[in-house]
């Protein structure tokens, strides 16, 4: 998971409109206690894994999926949307590059990018 900070003068939260990406640990510290923060990721892991397999059952050849995901000032999270196709590389923002890794191997062992960093051909 990845979380995105967005600009306070816009209402989105893509990093092409300014938002930081972080952590969502370091993104949450200000809004919940650490005590938690487990049970909050652990909340959003299973709403992205729900969503997955719900999308699977219509679309069973999908490899990958990232959700996005707002959360209200009660903490509710609402998805704003689900990409097919999501963008690995804003993992590389992360201090943690072992994240980006691990999204990478797995798009390169299905064959959706080459080792070069180059989308694979269709």
């Amino acid at each position: 998971m990845i979380g995105r900070l967005g600009d306070p003068r816009k209402i989105v939260t893509n990093y092409h409109n300014g938002a930081t990406p972080m952590s969502l640990s370091r993104l949450m510290t200000q809004h919940l206690p650490s005590a938690k923060q487990q049970s909050f990721t652990a909340r959003l892991a299973s709403l992205g894994a729900l969503a997955a397999r719900q999308l699977e059952t219509r679309y069973p050849r999908l490899k990958e999926i990232g959700v996005d995901v707002a959360v209200d000032k009660d903490l509710f999270p609402w998805i704003l949307e689900i990409n097919t196709l999501p963008d690995p590389f804003l993992f590389r923002k992360l201090n943690d590059k072992r994240v980006f890794r691990k999204i990478y191997r797995y798009a390169v062992s299905y064959g959706r990018f080459k080792r070069n960093g180059r989308a694979a051909s269709r």
